[in-house]
């Protein structure tokens, strides 16, 4: 911790030893320096030359990710996000004209190896989620989701989704223009309302908190995701995103200082709640049950071969059969398959066997009927 007298740092390491952690997941003091055109240039020079030190320190040869530089880029890229605290030792002027500053900073070393373990994971999955990224206005607090000062801070959290963590981000617009009655912006009713037309396994709320009036506000963003098929919240993180101060700034300019302060908070944030979301796809998968699915077939000539197709599916676990006659059968099924590769198996052996059929998918519930006259 900056000034705390060396004994200190001592007896914590020795206590984190004891008790069976490593000191570097607390916290870890380097001293760096950068260069720039000016002050601000070099600090944040300063900061990149810090957490490439820390990310260093917290992957070291025990905990090395397959895609390591990678990693490293992303971290010291979004450095701001993993510094706690800093102090300024020395700024001068270079022969250039330039300045060069040197700094004595805290990196939270923990985060930076919980994270690069969470994008190593993310770079190796296979069958990413569909997500579906919208603002939320929580309370009267909120920076208002509904202008063109909160866009760029949504568009920030739907590129790192997307861009970084390879999720397959759905489009709202382009959902409603090929669909009618959706509304033209989503909200939560309308996502579970709607959830069989936008197709989304998960969606991820964004809301920014603008803090109380005082010369300094505090900023927080909130990130939430939702799993679509029950809406169940599989995470929440609430991210101290720094302070602005205002002054007598009108309402956009405040909400155009606040969305800007708070993009330093964007990266680590949806780290965090990537690692929700996985954690929430693996503890099925590595639990041996899969995902759970309800499979409806109805009218079709042969329920037995269905069944005997079913379980030789490539990521069959187990099935149960809640319900079976001469025309229906419902079943419970797990498998370890996303809900478009079962789909897209389940439809191929149905045109193997020549059946004409329609079919209607909503999250994890997937129903075939076998074509005739009498419809869907």
């Amino acid at each position: 911790m900056t000034g705390a007298p060396k004994h200190w740092s001592l007896i914590a390491a020795v206590l984190a030893l004891l008790l069976g952690i490593s000191p570097w997941a607390m916290a870890a003091n380097v001293q760096t320096t950068g260069y720039g055109v000016d002050q601000d240039q070099a600090v944040a020079s300063a900061l990149r030359a810090a957490v490439e030190a820390g990310v260093g320190v917290s992957v070291n040869s025990r905990t090395l990710v397959e895609n390591f530089e990678v990693i490293k880029d992303e971290i010291v890229s979004h450095a701001q996000g993993y510094v706690t605290s800093y102090k300024i030792i020395s700024s001068q002027k270079d022969a250039s004209g330039g300045v060069v500053v040197t700094i004595d900073a805290e990196v939270d070393a923990g985060l930076i190896k919980d994270h690069a373990q969470v994008l190593d994971i993310l770079m190796k999955m296979a069958g990413h989620p569909r997500v579906l990224i919208f603002g939320v206005d929580e309370d009267l607090n909120s920076a208002p989701v509904a202008t063109e000062q909160f866009a760029p801070l949504l568009k920030a959290v739907t590129d790192v989704f997307r861009d970084q963590f390879r999720f397959e981000v759905v489009d709202w617009r382009t959902v409603a223009a090929k669909r009618s009655g959706l509304p033209g912006v989503p909200t939560r009713e309308a996502v579970a309302k709607n959830n069989s037309l936008v197709k989304a396994d998960y969606y991820v709320t964004v809301s920014l908190d603008l803090g109380r009036e005082a010369p300094k506000r505090e900023l927080a963003l909130t990130l939430t995701g939702v799993r679509t098929s029950d809406n169940y919240q599989v995470g929440k993180v609430v991210r101290p995103a720094g302070n602005i101060e205002p002054g007598k700034a009108k309402p956009k300019k405040l909400n155009a200082m606040a969305v800007d302060k708070a993009m330093e908070s964007v990266f680590p944030a949806a780290v965090d709640l990537a690692k929700a979301m996985v954690e929430d796809i693996q503890s099925e998968v590595e639990a041996g049950n899969g995902f759970r699915y309800t499979l409806g077939f109805y009218d079709f000539p042969d329920q037995e071969a269905i069944l005997q197709e079913l379980a030789g599916l490539h990521g069959y676990v187990r099935h149960q059969v809640d319900k079976m006659d001469k025309r229906n059968l419902a079943i419970s099924y797990w498998s370890n398959m996303r809900s478009d590769e079962l789909d897209r198996e389940i439809e191929g052996f149905l045109q193997k066997r020549q059946y004409q059929y329609q079919h209607k998918q909503d999250g994890r519930v997937l129903k075939y009927k076998w074509e005739h006259p009498d419809g869907f």
